[in-house]
């Protein structure tokens, strides 16, 4: 969600005549179909395994993820 919001505020600097419509659809795709997703996955490993590399190698693939629907 960092990188959803990094590249919100990237946008909002350097790139002030982007449409407000792009910029909501980098948060809504970001945090909406990407991020809650995530973090229900990450939820569940951590309580039935405790398996801490496998919430690491999910959350570098979402951010993957991300930076390709992007």
């Amino acid at each position: 969600m960092a990188l959803v919001m990094e590249l919100f505020f990237f946008m909002s600097l350097f790139l002030p005549r982007a449409p407000v419509a792009l910029r909501d659809a980098v948060v809504n795709v970001g945090v909406g179909c990407v991020g809650v997703p995530l973090w229900w996955i990450i939820i569940l490993a951590a309580c039935v395994g405790g398996h801490t590399w496998m919430c690491v190698v999910l959350a570098f693939v979402f951010a993957e993820i991300i930076d390709r629907l992007i």
